[in-house]
């Protein structure tokens, strides 16, 4: 299970509590490969922020579930699982879940916020610097909120006290 866009945490992510709520998933979308791969469509000198993403993955995602991300590569033009293009944009995802099996650019992360910022401002609430990306929710993840209500579900899942189910 994943998510659509990543943002990367703030350093000093307060801690603002726990929530317990079901999980709301559209069945049709769920990965039915426990392995699911991950590949990077224009990896760059941008390791460090990709290691983030792995990295919050790994505390989330992986951590909670029997999924793993498996590869975390160059892209090939043939490459199935989770694509994620970086750019400088809205970071956003072209379908959920298995949707996403393939699909060329089919996630897409804002690694600097250098000139898209959203509906917040993104390189103070959202920027790098943290250890988890924002976006990394939507390969089985529902719907969106605001990108202010996202980057505060992002941090808590940066502490490790809740999966962003945002966009």
């Amino acid at each position: 299970m994943l998510a659509s866009s990543i943002y990367p945490l703030a350093i000093n992510a307060q801690n603002i509590g726990q929530t317990s709520q079901p999980l709301i998933v559209k069945k049709s979308t769920i990965w039915q490969e426990k392995n699911i791969s991950v590949c990077w469509e224009n990896a760059g000198n941008n390791n460090t922020e990709r290691n983030w993403v792995r990295d919050a993955i790994a505390r989330t995602w992986e951590k909670e579930s029997t999924i793993r991300f498996v590869n975390w590569g160059n892209c090939q033009a043939d490459t199935k699982g989770i694509r994620i293009l970086i750019d400088d944009v809205r970071p956003h995802t072209k379908g959920l879940g298995n949707n996403l099996d393939g699909k060329k650019n089919g996630m897409v992360l804002n690694f600097t916020f250098a000139n898209w910022t959203g509906a917040v401002n993104g390189k103070e609430l959202c920027q790098n610097g943290g250890r988890s990306p924002s976006g990394f929710n939507s390969p089985n993840r529902i719907a969106s909120t605001t990108e202010q209500e996202f980057c505060v579900k992002v941090i808590a899942a940066h502490d490790g006290l809740l999966l962003d189910d945002n966009n």
